[in-house]
C-alpha cells in the first residue's frame, strides 16, 4: 500500500491519480500496523498503476503551524452539534489555505491555483514524534480539495445520492432529503440483485468526452456492505429523485424542476463565485441530457423490478 523508501501513498478516485507523499515517516510504518479507519474505507483506492499523478501533494511535519497573518477568512464549518469549528478556508495573495483545528488532526494547506499541487503541514503525533498519518487528510480535506479541483475543469461534481452500477451496467442515482430512503434502497439493491451499489451517499458525476458518468468514492454514508465494488464507474442512465409514498410510481419531469429537486444535493464550493459557476452550469448540462424522474416507493425489493422496467 504504502512505498517505504519515499512514505508514499497513491489513490485513485474517479479516474484521479492523487500522490501523497514525504520526507518523514508515516505512522503505519511507526506503529507497523495501518490505520483501521483508512484500511476500511481507503484501501480500496489505492493505485499501483504507473501513470502520472494528477494531483501531488506533499506533507510537511512541523512542531508549529506556519502563522496565517493576513489571510482573510472566506468558508468556515461547525459541527452541528458541539458548535465547534471543524475547518476553514481562508484566502491569502490570491491563493486558498485550508486550516483544521480538529484535536490531533490539526493542518495548514496551501492550494495552488489549480487544485493539482498542494503543501500540508502537520504537527507531530503525540508520544510517536515526527510522524504522519494518511487518513488525517483523506476525510475532509481530500474531498474539499476533489470539489474544487473538478469544479476548476468543469469536469464533475459531488451528489448527495446513492450510486448503482446494474447488472446491465447501466448507472442510476438516486437522490432526496435526509430520510427519504436512500441508504435503505442500496442496501436492498446490495441484498436483492446482481447490481453493484457504487456509494449510498457521495456520487461523483464526471463528464467525460460528452458522456457522463458515475463514479464510487470512499466518502459513504451508514450502509458499508459495499466496499468491495465502490471503486467502479458506470455510465449513467437516468437520474431518479425519490420520496416515501404507499406504493412505487414514477413520473418524468421537467429539466427545470429537476434542476430545483437537484441543486440541494449538490456539493457546492462556498467561497469562489467562478468554481460555483461552473459547479451549477454543469449541473444544468446534466439534467438537461438526462432523463430525470421523480421516484415514489416503499421499502420492499419491488422497487428494483419496478425501476428496471421504466
Amino acid at each position: 500500500m504504502f512505498d517505504k523508501k519515499s512514505n508514499k501513498v497513491r489513490l485513485k478516485i474517479a479516474g484521479v491519480t492523487v500522490e501523497i507523499k514525504s520526507a518523514f515517516y508515516h505512522e503505519a510504518f511507526h506503529k507497523g500496523e495501518e490505520n483501521p479507519w483508512f484500511k476500511q474505507f481507503f484501501s480500496n483506492f489505492v493505485s499501483r498503476e504507473n501513470v502520472k499523478s494528477d494531483i501531488k501533494i506533499d506533507v510537511e511535519v512541523e512542531n508549529f503551524l506556519p502563522k496565517l497573518s493576513g489571510a482573510i477568512d472566506v468558508f468556515k464549518v461547525i459541527h452541528p452539534q458541539d458548535r465547534t469549528e471543524n475547518w476553514q478556508v481562508l484566502k491569502k495573495n490570491g491563493f486558498y489555505i485550508y486550516k483544521t483545528v480538529a484535536k490531533d488532526k490539526e493542518q495548514v494547506t496551501y492550494f495552488n491555483k489549480a487544485f493539482d499541487r498542494a503543501r500540508v503541514y502537520v504537527l507531530p503525533k503525540k508520544d510517536k514524534g515526527l510522524v504522519w498519518n494518511v487518513a488525517d487528510l483523506t476525510y475532509d480535506f481530500l474531498q474539499v480539495l476533489f470539489i474544487n479541483y473538478f469544479a476548476q475543469r468543469k469536469s464533475g461534481i459531488f451528489l448527495h445520492g446513492a450510486g448503482i452500477r446494474d447488472s446491465n451496467g447501466k448507472g442510476l442515482v438516486f437522490m432526496g432529503r435526509s430520510g427519504a430512503g436512500k441508504t435503505t434502497l442500496a442496501r436492498t439493491w446490495h441484498e436483492h440483485s446482481r447490481a453493484e451499489v457504487l456509494n449510498d451517499d457521495h456520487v461523483i458525476v464526471r463528464k467525460v468526452k460528452g458522456r457522463f458518468f458515475i463514479y464510487g468514492s470512499p466518502w459513504c454514508g451508514e450502509f458499508r456492505g459495499f466496499q468491495n465494488s465502490y471503486i467502479g464507474r458506470a455510465e449513467l442512465d437516468k437520474l431518479f429523485f425519490i420520496y416515501q409514498y404507499t406504493n412505487n410510481t414514477v413520473k418524468a419531469i421537467s429539466s427545470a424542476e429537476a434542476f430545483k429537486l437537484l441543486y440541494p444535493n449538490i456539493f457546492p464550493n462556498f467561497w469562489d463565485r467562478k468554481l460555483t459557476e461552473n459547479i451549477i452550469f454543469l449541473g444544468l448540462d446534466l439534467v438537461k441530457n438526462m432523463p430525470c424522474l421523480s421516484l415514489g416507493l416503499i421499502k420492499s425489493k419491488s422497487i428494483i423490478p419496478f425501476v428496471r422496467s421504466i
